[in-house]
């Protein structure tokens, strides 16, 4: 079923791949169907795909997450600017509406650009922002996982 450019599953059995440009949306996850089932239980995920062009060095917006609807995510990405480098790596962000933590395992960046981009994630009244600075000219390139 598509709703508002989501796949959105209910009772699904399925063996195999699912491919699709659209998002996928998770909801309710009932337990018993997975293995273990203390892994998996009355959740909400998301799954969706970004990419986000990136025009400065000052602290870029490329997501946001509402807190009542996700405790955390995970981010994997590319970061790449084809005149400097780029690097893949891993984003991770956990939340309890009043602290945020997050942290970045990536691999070393490839190319000679002298600056660095950084990931960062902030509240903005009920949402997270996951932010990339010293940016410019890079494109942000990413499979987002909201838990």
């Amino acid at each position: 079923m598509s709703q508002n450019g989501s796949i959105v599953l209910g009772p699904i059995v399925t063996s195999g791949s699912i491919l699709t440009r659209e998002n996928f949306v998770f909801g309710n996850f009932q337990g018993v169907d997975f293995e273990p089932t203390s892994i998996v239980q009355n959740v909400d995920a998301s799954i969706g795909h970004i990419t986000s062009a990136i025009g400065s060095n000052s602290a870029t917006l490329v997501d946001t997450f509402n807190t009542s609807s996700f405790n955390g995510a995970i981010y994997d990405y590319v970061l790449l600017d084809t005149t400097v480098g780029c690097r893949t790596g891993q984003f991770l962000v956990t939340q309890d509406n009043n602290n945020i933590d997050f942290t970045d395992v990536s691999t070393n960046d490839v190319g000679n650009d002298s600056t660095k981009p950084s990931l960062s994630a902030v509240f903005n009244g009920s949402n997270v922002e996951i932010k990339v600075t010293n940016g410019d000219g890079y494109t942000f390139k990413s499979i987002a996982k909201k838990i």
